[in-house]
């Protein structure tokens, strides 16, 4: 049994095992499925009218239950989790010096308010989240709404465009701080034309850019339906032929190495949203 990794940045979750019911609920996968943290209820059934087949123990707080996507809801250890994600972000709003929490004077409700529109248009359809996760800079809005695989949404103030963050996990826990380093340097998670600075060494840029997607054709002529990595067969010649302008790659999964290049080596790029094609 394992457990999706905590990083601050939405609720864990068990992992799917032969133990839980968890595996078969109908809500699994379901993006719009957001447990509800925010009080403790009493048991959901009376487990004295349940078949003890049935009746299974939570690990987490020993207690019983007979579906665990309902007692998730209730499991105070979830609870205590969900607060442990919480002092996460107060501490990362400290030290990236953002606001967290709602806003409190009308202009900043006011732009909240545009930042989740945008995100329900995205997304077409409601959200919800822990406003004490919120977070904002003075460019852009960290919205919580969170899922397995989802880790929230950056909303631009300026433009309005909306980077869903994936989830993952990076060194010591700076996923999401990541995520905001890439966004205030200009990489989001669409279709970008990324320069190398003339002087960066090639060895350094065939690393990067394994981490790059890419639309370009094959050796067939076929171009990719999406977006896909490059094969180690193919790293060589791509970086000769293209260096140091890479037209439309989505870079958005080599933030972590981006990050590290350009803090220990000395990386520098430029940034500019594709809008042609090659």
């Amino acid at each position: 049994m394992g457990a999706v990794e905590f990083e601050g940045i939405c609720v864990s979750a068990v992992a799917e095992s032969d133990d839980f019911e968890f595996a078969n609920r109908p809500n699994r996968g379901d993006p719009s499925y957001v447990p509800n943290l925010t009080h403790l209820a009493p048991p959901y059934i009376p487990m004295n009218d349940v078949p003890t087949s049935s009746i299974k123990e939570c690990p987490f707080c020993e207690a019983s239950y007979t579906e665990y996507s309902q007692h998730f809801d209730v499991c105070p250890e979830h609870e205590r989790e969900a607060e442990r994600g919480r002092e996460h972000h107060r501490k990362l709003a400290e030290k990236l010096g953002l606001k967290i929490g709602s806003p409190t004077e009308s202009t900043g409700m006011a732009s909240l308010e545009e930042a989740e529109r945008q995100v329900k248009a995205f997304l077409q359809r409601d959200i919800e989240y822990d406003p004490q996760l919120l977070m904002e800079s003075e460019f852009w809005w960290y919205i919580p709404h969170c899922w397995i695989g989802c880790s929230g949404f950056i909303v631009d103030k300026e433009t309005g465009n909306v980077d869903c963050l994936g989830s993952g996990v990076s060194a010591e826990g700076r996923f999401l701080e990541n995520c905001f380093w890439g966004h205030d340097h200009g990489l989001n998670a669409d279709l970008v034309d990324f320069a190398f600075a003339p002087d960066t060494s090639l060895d350094l840029a065939k690393q990067i850019v394994s981490k790059f997607k890419h639309l370009r054709p094959n050796s067939h002529g076929m171009l990719p339906e999406e977006p896909v990595w490059y094969r180690d067969s193919e790293l060589e010649s791509a970086v000769a032929e293209q260096f140091p302008l890479f037209k439309r790659h989505a870079v958005w999964p080599a933030i972590t190495d981006l990050r590290k290049a350009y803090e220990e080596h000395g990386l520098r790029f430029t940034v500019e949203p594709s809008r042609e094609a090659f």
